[in-house]
């Protein structure tokens, strides 16, 4: 079932929308930021969503209003979110809400005890075999709930100068922390002078 999420089946799509009151399709909104990628993303799906029947009304907000409003929820369909690169643990917690009643992060209100139980022990768990094994198998549930349409990650390059000293590309250390490789990194200031700079 979850690799079905991923074909390409426009009569299908056209039929489960037939089943579910929509016979001639339907018209939504999605909410994009004025990104250039944002809108290229929102274009790509208004394109695609069009071959079964689903006129997509792109709304363009400017970052700040769109993320406000990634908090608030004020939004009628749908939702055009970046998750970035940072490690499933953090993103598979999109299931949760916090004691705080938050979903900021959740636009989709998604919430299943069940898997939040899961994620809470997968979380706290201190070996890591057991732990990437309870997170793989989240991942795979998250996905198969389908509270989300998952568009991918892009290619990212991590590029430094010679001299830069232990740092290997890392990207993230945790959700959205570069901390850790930054305060590990050292400049070889020898060979920076050797090489002109």
């Amino acid at each position: 079932s979850t690799a079905e999420l991923f074909s390409n089946d426009p009569a299908k799509a056209k039929a489960i929308l037939a089943a579910e009151g929509y016979p001639d399709g339907m018209d939504i909104e999605l909410v994009i930021r004025t990104d250039p990628e944002f809108r290229d993303i929102g274009e790509l799906l208004a394109a695609q969503w069009s071959k079964i029947g689903v006129k997509t009304n792109l709304k363009t907000l400017e970052v700040t209003l769109h993320d406000n409003m990634r908090g608030t929820h004020d939004y009628e369909d749908g939702f055009l979110w970046e998750t970035g690169a940072a490690s499933l643990p953090g993103h598979a917690s999109v299931g949760l809400f916090t004691p705080d009643g938050s979903r900021r992060y959740n636009m989709a209100d998604w919430n299943n005890p069940d898997y939040s139980a899961r994620y809470l022990a997968a979380e706290s768990e201190m070996d890591p075999p057991t732990m990437e094994a309870m997170v793989k198998e989240l991942s795979v549930d998250l996905v198969d709930a389908a509270p989300f349409l998952p568009l991918g990650s892009p290619y990212q390059l991590s590029m430094t100068w010679p001299w830069v000293k232990n740092y290997f590309g890392e990207i993230e250390a945790g959700f959205i922390d570069y901390g850790p490789m930054v305060m590990r990194m050292w400049i070889d200031q020898d060979l920076k002078k050797s090489m002109g700079f």
